[in-house]
C-alpha cells in the first residue's frame, strides 16, 4: 500500500517526465502517473510469482531424484513438508492474485537462476532444517515458513534487487511498497478462509489517496512553474540554472502544497519533500532543499498566502 510519501514520489517523476517531453499534454502526463502507479503492481505480482516458483522448482528436484536410475528408498519417500504447505495451495487458489499474475505473466522461467539463489538460501536456513524435521507441522509452522521464505530470504535479496534495477529504474523505490504488499498478502490467509475470495492489497489506502495524487500533479503543472520567482530569489549563491530539475520540482511541488492543499501541515509537507530529495536527488540536496523552503514559508506566510484549516493547522 503506497504511502503518501511514495505517491508525492511518483507524482515528481511524472511532472519531470512531462517537463523533459516538452509536447507533452495533461493527458498523457495522467497516462504516465497512473503507469508509473501499475508498475509497482506488476512489481508486486513478480515476488508472488517468485515465492511461488520457489515451490515449484523444490518440487522439480524431489521428481527429478525420483526419476533417478539408481533412486535411493529417500528420493523414491521425499520429505513432501515444503511443497505440500497448505499456504501456497492458497496463494496459487487466491483468484485476484491469478488474474494479477495472468495479466502480467513470469519473468522466472527465463531466469530460474534468481528461483535458484531464494531456494539455495532457504536450504542453509536452521528455520528450513527444523520446519522439514519437526515431527508435526501445525497450520501456524506452515505459514511461519511461507513468511520466513519471503521475509528473509526474497524480500532483502541484494542480487534480485539488482535484477529489478536493471530492468526498470523506479523499481528500486518500488520495491519496499512491492514487498509490503506481497507480505500482507501472507499473512492475512488464516486457516478455513476461502482464499479464492480474499481480497489483495491494493496500491492506494482510499480513495482520498487516489485523488490527492490526480491533485497534487494537475496543480503542481497548473502552478509549480508559478512560484520559480519565489523560489530563485531564496537562492543565496546558487545560479538557478545549476540546480537540479529534481530539486526545482520538488520545491514547486512543496510551495503548491502549502498554498493549494489547505488540510496538509506546512511541517508535514517539508519533512515529506527533504526526505523524498535524500533518495531521489544529489547528496546535500536535502539540507538545500529544507533552506530554501524554510525561507519560502516564512515569507508567504507573512503574505497571508498560506491559509491552513482542519489538520492542516496542526
Amino acid at each position: 500500500m503506497l504511502t503518501r510519501r511514495h505517491i508525492r514520489a511518483k507524482v515528481m517523476q511524472a511532472v519531470y517526465a512531462y517537463r523533459q517531453g516538452g509536447t507533452q499534454d495533461m493527458v498523457t502526463c495522467r497516462k504516465n502517473l497512473i503507469h508509473g502507479l501499475e508498475k509497482i503492481e506488476e512489481l508486486y505480482s513478480y515476488q508472488m510469482s517468485l515465492l511461488l516458483s520457489v515451490k515449484d522448482m523444490a518440487a522439480a528436484r524431489i521428481e527429478a531424484r525420483r526419476a533417478k536410475r539408481l533412486a535411493t528408498p529417500e528420493d523414491l519417500n521425499p520429505n513432501m513438508r515444503f511443497v505440500e504447505n497448505p499456504v501456497f495451495a492458497m496463494i496459487e487458489e487466491n483468484t485476484a492474485l491469478k488474474k494479477l499474475m495472468e495479466r502480467y505473466g513470469s519473468p522466472w522461467a527465463d531466469r530460474s537462476e534468481y528461483v535458484e539463489l531464494c531456494y539455495n538460501a532457504l536450504l542453509s536456513s536452521s528455520e528450513y532444517e527444523e520446519y522439514m524435521n519437526g515431527e508435526t507441522a501445525t497450520y501456524a509452522m506452515h505459514k511461519k515458513m511461507v513468511v520466513f521464505l519471503f521475509k528473509k530470504v526474497i524480500a532483502p535479496m541484494e542480487e534480485l534487487a539488482e535484477y529489478y534495477e536493471d530492468c526498470q529504474m523506479d523499481w528500486v523505490g518500488d520495491l519496499q511498497v512491492a514487498n509490503s504488499m506481497a507480505l500482507k498478502t501472507i499473512t492475512d490467509l488464516y486457516e478455513d478462509c476461502n482464499a479464492s475470495e480474499m481480497e489483495i492489497p491494493t496500491l492506494f489506502k482510499d480513495i482520498l489517496d487516489r485523488d490527492f495524487a490526480m491533485k497534487l500533479m494537475d496543480k503542481t503543472i497548473e502552478y509549480g512553474e508559478g512560484f520559480h520567482g519565489v523560489i530563485e530569489e531564496k537562492l543565496k549563491n546558487w545560479d538557478s540554472e545549476r540546480v537540479a530539475m529534481v530539486d526545482f520540482i520538488l520545491m514547486e511541488m512543496a510551495v503548491v502544497e502549502f498554498v493549494h492543499f489547505p488540510s496538509i501541515p506546512t511541517k508535514v509537507t517539508l519533512n515529506e519533500y527533504i526526505e523524498i530529495s535524500k533518495e531521489y536527488s544529489t547528496v546535500k540536496s536535502n539540507t538545500f532543499v529544507n533552506g530554501v523552503l524554510d525561507r519560502v514559508l516564512v515569507e508567504l506566510t507573512a503574505e497571508g498566502k498560506i491559509v491552513k484549516t482542519g489538520r492542516g493547522l496542526m
